[in-house]
């Protein structure tokens, strides 16, 4: 249990109809249950309150990876969020960068329930790299952003044919 005092973030405002208690500044770790005491010269009253103090998600954990990478797409996969902010997240945003450009483009939108994204419209050749975020009611995260990859295919274009070689006439 933490006592709060009448000093930093906590103000109270009384009148004689009702006193107003207010947090200032809140952060997730303020969320819990509180026992507001309150004392006049009639007697004391306890009063259990519960605090949900909500904010946009964490960053979606590390690491973003990629797999599947071809020359046009790839496929983005990530783990949630350790905090949701107090409110469920509702969707992922995905998007990509070509390592040559400083803009960011937005890849796909993903429904919470998944935690994997397929990328396509990427160009052969091209280095690229992927971030995600997180979006609640409240807000979006920030983003977790995972490892440079080039796009291209498993496999190369086989060169021409060599000269032929006469074994036997």
């Amino acid at each position: 249990d933490t006592t709060l005092t009448l000093r930093d973030r906590v103000r109270v405002e009384t009148t004689p109809e009702n006193s107003l208690l207010t947090l200032e500044k809140t952060e997730r770790a303020d969320t819990g249950k509180y026992t507001l005491s309150v004392r006049n010269e009639a007697g004391q009253r306890n009063a259990i309150v519960r605090v949900i103090v909500q904010d946009k998600p964490s960053p979606p954990q590390a690491p973003v990876e990629t797999s599947k990478i071809s020359g046009e797409s790839c496929m983005v996969k990530w783990k949630p969020p350790k905090d949701d902010g107090g409110s469920p997240i509702h969707t992922y945003i995905v998007e990509k960068r070509d390592t040559t450009r400083q803009v960011w483009t937005r890849a796909a939108i993903v429904d919470a329930g998944k935690l994997t994204a397929q990328v396509t419209k990427l160009t052969r050749g091209q280095q690229y790299v992927m971030r995600v975020s997180a979006q609640n009611a409240i807000g979006t995260s920030d983003s977790q952003i995972g490892e440079p990859f080039l796009a291209r295919d498993y496999f190369d274009v086989p060169g021409p044919p060599g000269q032929p070689e006469i074994i036997k006439v």
